[in-house]
């Protein structure tokens, strides 16, 4: 989460790029075809923030046909980070008959030695297959908080998250100054000295998928649709789906969330099996709530991924606004 919240307020900042001749002013049409032919500066369209220049008029209709297959993909994201971290312009790639920014030369030199291992539409995914059975099942395991709670963790490195129905808010210090950043279904906001950053919507729902693997998200999710899916280790295993976003709960005989697994980046951005491992249960707000979080990617531990908490309050005073801009920077 570390990272994603300082990948949202750089890309913000990176937002003056819009508008540049993307791969070299090459012709995006001819690129995927298989051909590097240059554009002429009298054909363009602009995309998702980004010039193309064609070599025809032909070609460029070709593009305005089916953007989304001729145009960068992931929105303009970095191919190896994804979003929210921007890729540049003049960096890219082709894989698959699509064409990929990279957001560094290292990003570059990774993704192209295997690009598959940074897609998720590369991924082998799971099946979600509830019967009315099994989600029967589910809804008696899940325990899930119902309204329009609020609940705060206070993190042990002074961090702050803020988990409404939908939406996260996390306060927490970088560089010695604070930062506030918001991620909703409607959009995602950072405050960072004082500036209100505000993030581009194919980015916002990047993030917006990444926080939906959180353990509070997932407690008070409106949306949830979950089916039980079996036993192992010992643990009751029900798949969450908020959206299109598959997130897997292990629960314990007494009720309590022992694990959540999901595909997701590890260390390198490349995807695998993300599993965070729960302990540190104690009562609050009338619920077993763990306090400590322990993170595995492809069976390895990931430190920096786990957590502890010190606290968890319900509802207290001011929550609300925490998911709000500042007075006169309406969204």
């Amino acid at each position: 989460m570390t990272k994603l919240l300082l990948s949202l307020v750089l890309s913000a900042c990176l937002a003056s790029a819009a508008g540049r001749v993307a791969i070299e002013g090459l012709d995006p049409v001819r690129l995927v075809e298989g051909a590097m032919q240059d554009g002429n500066p009298e054909w363009t369209e602009e995309y998702e923030g980004l010039t193309y220049q064609f070599a025809s008029a032909d070609t460029r209709a070709k593009f305005r046909q089916e953007p989304a297959r001729y145009a960068a993909q992931l929105h303009g994201a970095c191919a190896r980070m994804g979003a929210p971290v921007i890729g540049m312009p003049e960096s890219y790639h082709v894989y698959n008959g699509r064409i990929y920014l990279l957001g560094s030369s290292q990003c570059y030199k990774a993704f192209v030695a295997d690009s598959a291992k940074y897609l998720e539409s590369e991924q082998k995914q799971i099946a979600f297959t509830p019967t009315p059975e099994t989600i029967a099942r589910a809804r008696k395991l899940w325990p899930g908080i119902a309204g329009s709670n609020i609940v705060v963790e206070h993190r042990l490195d002074q961090s702050r998250f803020y988990s409404s129905g939908g939406s996260l808010a996390v306060e927490r210090s970088v560089q010695g100054r604070g930062l506030h950043q918001v991620t909703a279904r409607d959009g995602s906001f950072s405050v960072y000295e004082g500036k209100v950053l505000r993030g581009k919507p194919a980015f916002s729902e990047a993030a917006h998928r990444a926080i939906r693997h959180d353990l509070l998200y997932l407690l008070l999710a409106p949306d949830l649709e979950m089916y039980h899916t079996g036993q192992k280790d010992g643990l009751e295993w029900i798949a969450l789906k908020s959206g299109d976003v598959v997130t897997h709960a292990g629960l314990a005989a007494d009720g309590a969330i022992s694990r959540l697994e999901y595909l997701g980046r590890g260390p390198d951005s490349g995807f695998g099996q993300v599993a965070i491992r729960f302990s540190g249960y104690r009562e609050t707000g009338g619920r077993k709530l763990p306090h400590r979080a322990e993170a595995f990617f492809n069976g390895e531990p990931v430190p920096q991924l786990g957590w502890s908490v010190e606290k968890y309050e319900w509802n207290p005073a001011g929550a609300e606004a925490r998911f709000a801009p500042p007075a006169g920077q309406a969204k």
